[in-house]
């Protein structure tokens, strides 16, 4: 870090739950600890592409923004909107690289990508080479404060996500044109008969399947369009498959999310409300004994929730994947499952709500390692030496 004025231009923007937000400040935060002076453009108002254009005679050693959808905005010269701030451009993606080709595919000047997992990283390298670096930074984990004590804690087991209706997400890839709904059933096929398979592959050999040849810049586009539907869709099985198991014990499952009283598993045990914000969503994960985490879709990487869940001091019940099983130890410090063996689910959460030593052991060990090595302000530092090694 050689520059003694360190100055970079960030991109605030909205999302569902304000998510996206949250993570900002975080590492707005762990910037200005840094002594990074920050400049923030809030794309939620209105005057946020004027501000842009203010901005463009000042000098920043890099921009940097969440899911930002901003930067392929084309001006009626032709020219990029954001190519106007003389600056790399980093762009951090929270999810896979299929679900962001819009601006991907755009050959902006000076733009760099950050993943969450190492193979979104390695898609990103093959399917768009005009991208002048790609890093893989994990997801950071957020505090809520002084954790609640494991026995005091009201919620027996918290799941939080969206709800969507498995039978319309499968009609909706049998109403699909071809060949996109042979390619989506059988992607979809692939991915449930082999649960390690990346999406990309499981795409690849649906093509084969079908015998279909794409070429290197068709292969991007067309799983953009396909592989959304099939997430969604592989994501609600897991989802099903994890209730059905969880439903008539005698511990209770609160259920945080969007659309969830289309669901038609029922149980005394199951209750559903509605979506809550990132902050408050926080604030029931420290009120929480156990919280599950179907990170479908991470062959290695890791979702925040599981970080947060750490620095709550709450258990955290979640899949296994290659990056989490390098940084966690299973049993001391995480609890992993199969989403296609749950017989053992049942028992695991009742005995872990039953016998606290046990659970704050583990709890402990977790909450220790993701303070010292997986907060936002740790990730800050990564692209801190990302970006000033990349000059």
């Amino acid at each position: 870090m050689h520059k003694l004025c360190k100055k970079f231009l960030i991109y605030q923007v909205n999302a569902p739950y304000g998510t996206l937000r949250y993570f900002m400040n975080d590492l707005l935060s762990a910037f200005q600890e840094l002594n990074i002076q920050t400049t923030v453009v809030d794309l939620g108002e209105s005057n946020a592409l004027e501000r842009i254009f203010q901005l463009s005679d000042e000098s920043f050693d890099a921009v940097l923004s969440f899911n930002c959808f901003i930067s392929n905005i084309k001006l009626s010269n032709g020219k990029y909107l954001q190519d106007y701030i003389h600056a790399p451009y980093y762009y951090f993606l929270v999810d896979h690289p299929m679900h962001h080709h819009a601006i991907l595919k755009e050959n902006l000047h000076d733009f760099h990508a950050l993943c969450i997992d190492n193979y979104h990283s390695e898609y990103l390298s093959k399917y768009y080479p005009h991208i002048r670096s790609v890093h893989t930074v994990y997801h950071g984990g957020g505090y809520t404060g002084t954790p609640v004590a494991y026995n005091k804690r009201k919620i027996d087991v918290l799941f939080t996500g969206t709800f969507k209706p498995c039978n319309e997400l499968l009609q909706i890839m049998h109403d699909s044109p071809e060949p996109a709904s042979k390619i989506s059933i059988s992607m979809a096929n692939e991915i449930l008969s082999h649960p390690k398979l990346k999406q990309e592959d499981a795409f690849s050999k649906a093509l084969q399947n079908l015998g279909i040849v794409l070429t290197q810049e068709e292969f991007p586009e067309w799983l953009n369009i396909i592989g959304n539907i099939v997430d969604h869709y592989i994501r609600g099985i897991y989802r099903d498959r994890l209730l059905e198991t969880m439903a008539g014990e005698d511990y209770c499952v609160e259920i945080y999310g969007q659309d969830w009283e289309k669901c038609t598993i029922k149980a005394d045990n199951i209750h559903f409300h509605p979506a809550v914000n990132f902050e408050e969503n926080l604030e029931l994960i420290n009120h929480a004994k156990i919280t599950i985490h179907p990170d479908i879709g991470f062959h290695s990487g890791a979702h925040e929730r599981i970080f947060s869940s750490m620095l709550s001091k709450t258990l955290c019940i979640s899949d296994r994947n290659q990056y989490l099983d390098k940084i966690f130890d299973n049993g001391k410090e995480i609890l992993f499952i199969d989403y296609n063996h749950l017989d053992h689910l049942n028992e695991i959460i009742h005995r872990h709500l039953t016998d606290y030593k046990k659970a704050e052991l583990i709890t402990d060990l977790a909450y220790q390692k993701v303070s010292a090595e997986h907060t936002w302000k740790q990730r800050a530092e990564q692209i801190t030496e990302i970006i000033y090694g990349s000059f």
